[in-house]
């Protein structure tokens, strides 16, 4: 069985997908809403508003942990492989120290540390790259496509 299937981020990514699209649709409403109501400049069209509105209002922080979640589904593996044979080569050029035998507490616990390890790199790359390419909310937005106020 797929393990991605199983861990239910084929799901979440439909969600995301579908929540994308629904942003996209809704900026039409919207767009007509915020004409009706005079909040923006005759100037401005549908098209350069549902793009500033896609970048404001779409789901980012949701995708990131997605794919923070993606990338983690995909690497811990491969990383818990190379740990494995580093660690294994470690013991085997110290002695073969017996207390620190693949299966005993010491490798499991090291195993675990250099995961969580992974991890934490994994989630501070990914909210670092969400917080330094934070996009205007709507009302600057609207404000940029409206152009200076006299």
């Amino acid at each position: 069985m797929n393990p991605l299937w199983t861990s239910g981020l084929d799901r979440w990514g439909a969600v995301l997908a579908w929540r994308w699209s629904a942003t996209r649709t809704d900026a039409a409403r919207v767009y007509a809403a915020k004409r009706e109501q005079g909040e923006i400049a005759a100037h401005v069209d549908e098209a350069d508003f549902r793009d500033a509105y896609v970048r404001a209002e779409a789901p980012r922080g949701a995708t990131h942990f997605f794919l923070a979640a993606l990338a983690s589904a995909i690497l811990i593996p491969p990383l818990m492989a190379i740990f494995s044979s580093l660690w294994h080569e470690v013991w085997t050029l110290t002695g073969q120290w017996a207390p620190t035998a693949q299966g005993t507490m010491v490798h499991t616990f090291s195993m675990f540390l250099m995961m969580m390890a992974a991890m934490i790199a994994i989630l501070a790359f990914t909210m670092r790259r969400y917080h330094s390419r934070t996009p205007p909310n709507l009302r600057q937005a609207i404000q940029q496509l409206n152009g200076p106020r006299p």
